[in-house]
């Protein structure tokens, strides 16, 4: 099918107060997310009403209660909730005036084809305020003769029910009552390789890494799996390649002024990253999934903060140049970079062809690799069914079950796993082009390609 009007893409904030009943009851409030702005929510589409009316109606046809979205929102603002630019922190300001247990994020589009049309719904049910994932339910409701908003929504939400009626009767007997912030989402993906993760006997207590999952952007669009991509690359840190939690530092939803925190600035690379590290014992690992883009004016490749305006990033970037010349400063034993980042700015502007960027990258790093998810010009995909970038999924996969240790060593050597990322016929190669349609090639680069990484043994 392919859709011929725009889709409607929508996502909704399900938040739940409990109590402990044989049929699920509970007050249900249902937020509409447009760009950055929850509380004016309602003056932006016509069509967000007719989608909260039909989620309404069929919660309350299965003896859940519902709240006023408008009536939330009034209560958030009286509070100061709305008050902030941060639009994770009017989100965590609406969690809190509700005093809610569960919420579900929501996924909607609309397409026509042949006359007929269709409502797509991806519902993805957290706890609250803890945040651990509980289910991720995606449904399609059925091909219908009707444009009306209301009705596809109420169609597909019905097909979603019975898991979530399920789901959430069983989970309010388990709430957690202990409050974290927001920015501490962990790894919500259901996904293959977070689970049964190989066992080595790994101990690496000097190791230092920076790990920077930016979701969350102000003047651009999210990178939606990005908080799992972080996660995920944590875990493995830890029960794979024995680094101290201590010692790894999770950056999400990173500002200009947090990277410069860590990597120092031009002319000064004493950042974070140099006064914790044990000259000549510390392997550096930094991890980057967000996005990348190039400077319009100098072609030179930039971090994208998520404060940073792609426009300008010039001025609100974090250059490549700057990140590569003070890495190569510190007294490191060895320094594995990982991008899962694109920098052609094919993800940011429109109406503006690939540019190639001008970067000379990890060459000037001693023991030094890169492992990147895109060629110059390419764009960096997601893996929607495994709720990682497509990057990422496959760099941990290569380690999961050690299935890049093709000749049965093992040990897995950095050049191993680019070898099983890259693979065109099971690799990230494939799946971007089968999925998504596009040429997405990863890099390898650096001196210390053929270095062992893991050993299983």
């Amino acid at each position: 099918m392919s859709p011929k009007l725009p889709s409607l893409f929508i996502i909704f904030l399900v938040l739940t107060l409990t109590s402990v009943q044989a049929q699920p009851q509970g007050s249900i409030l249902v937020i509409p997310q447009v760009k950055n702005d929850w509380c004016r929510a309602l003056n932006q589409s016509p069509d967000l009403q007719s989608v909260i009316t039909a989620i309404d109606a069929g919660f309350r046809d299965n003896n859940w209660n519902t709240t006023s979205f408008a009536a939330a929102i009034r209560k958030t603002s009286t509070q100061g909730g709305c008050d902030s630019y941060n639009p994770q922190q009017v989100l965590q300001n609406i969690i809190q005036a509700s005093q809610s247990n569960v919420y579900v994020l929501a996924n909607a589009a609309i397409q026509q084809g042949h006359g007929r049309y269709q409502a797509s719904l991806d519902l993805m049910v957290y706890q609250a305020p803890t945040h651990q994932s509980i289910i991720h339910i995606s449904k399609k409701s059925d091909l219908l003769p009707t444009s009306d908003v209301e009705a596809l929504v109420n169609n597909v939400f019905k097909k979603c029910l019975p898991l979530l009626n399920k789901h959430l009767a069983h989970t309010k007997q388990n709430f957690v009552s202990k409050s974290i912030p927001i920015s501490s989402l962990s790894n919500t993906s259901t996904a293959d390789i977070n689970f049964n993760l190989p066992k080595t006997k790994l101990q690496n207590p000097d190791a230092i890494a920076v790990v920077i999952g930016n979701r969350f952007y102000k003047k651009t669009k999210n990178v939606q799996f990005a908080h799992n991509d972080a996660a995920a690359i944590k875990k493995y840190l830890m029960d794979v390649l024995g680094y101290k939690e201590g010692n790894i530092f999770v950056l999400q939803d990173a500002l200009k002024s947090d990277i410069e925190l860590f990597f120092g600035v031009k002319g000064n690379h004493k950042g974070k990253l140099h006064n914790t590290l044990k000259p000549g014992k510390s392997d550096i690992f930094i991890y980057y999934s967000g996005h990348g883009a190039p400077g319009l004016k100098n072609h030179q490749a930039y971090f994208v903060p998520v404060d940073c305006d792609p426009h300008y990033v010039e001025l609100g970037g974090y250059p490549l140049s700057v990140f590569y010349q003070n890495l190569a400063k510190l007294p490191t034993k060895s320094t594995t970079v990982v991008l899962d980042a694109c920098f052609s700015g094919n993800t940011i502007f429109e109406n503006i062809s690939p540019i190639k960027v001008k970067s000379k990258g990890i060459k000037g790093i001693k023991n030094g690799v890169l492992l990147a998810a895109t060629g110059q010009d390419q764009v960096a995909s997601w893996y929607n069914a495994k709720q990682h970038g497509m990057f990422t999924y496959f760099l941990l996969k290569a380690i999961h079950n050690k299935n890049a240790d093709i000749d049965n060593d093992h040990q897995l050597t950095f050049k191993e796993i680019y070898r099983f990322i890259a693979d065109k016929t099971n690799g990230l190669p494939y799946y971007a082009r089968r999925i998504h349609g596009i040429e997405q090639s990863p890099v390898i680069g650096g001196n210390a390609q053929h270095a062992i990484w893991i050993s299983f043994d």
